[in-house]
C-alpha cells in the first residue's frame, strides 16, 4: 500500500496536475505500526528514579536476561517491554519509600537487536 502511496506522489510531481489518492489507501498508511520492543540479553537501558539520583545508572542485560538493580535485587528483563521492567523495579522499592510510590523510567540506552551466529561454509560473513 505504500508504494501505491508512493508512486500516486511521484505522479503528481512529474504531470504538474492534482492527482487524488483514494481514501483507503491514504488512511491505510499509519496502520503498519511497529510492535513495542522487547528487551534482549545485551541491550544497554537505563533506568532513573525521580528524586533519587543515586539510582540513575546505566544497566547491560545480563546472557542470562537479568540484571540487579539496588535495593531490588535480580530483575527478569529479556522478552520483556520497558514499562514491564518499571513496574518490576517500583514494586521492587516500594518498599524503600514509605511515603509515595516510586517513579520510575526505564528505557533502551543502546538495543543490542537480534543476533544471530552462522556456523559453516558461507558465501559471505
Amino acid at each position: 500500500m505504500k508504494v501505491a502511496i508512493a508512486c500516486a506522489a511521484v505522479l503528481a510531481s512529474a504531470t504538474g496536475s492534482l492527482v487524488a489518492i483514494p481514501q483507503a489507501v491514504a488512511q491505510q498508511g499509519g496502520a503498519n505500526k511497529l510492535p513495542a520492543y522487547r528487551i534482549n540479553p545485551g541491550d544497554e537501558i537505563e533506568v532513573y528514579v525521580w528524586g533519587e539520583e543515586r539510582l540513575q545508572r546505566g544497566i547491560r542485560v545480563l546472557p542470562d536476561g537479568s540484571f540487579s538493580f539496588p535495593l531490588v535485587g535480580r530483575v527478569e528483563a529479556a522478552g520483556k517491554l520497558p514499562s514491564d521492567i518499571e513496574t518490576a523495579i517500583t514494586k521492587g522499592l516500594s518498599a524503600q519509600f514509605r511515603d509515595q510510590v516510586p517513579q520510575v523510567t526505564v528505557s533502551v540506552r543502546n538495543p543490542s537487536g537480534f543476533q544471530f551466529s552462522v556456523i559453516g561454509k558461507v558465501r559471505s560473513p
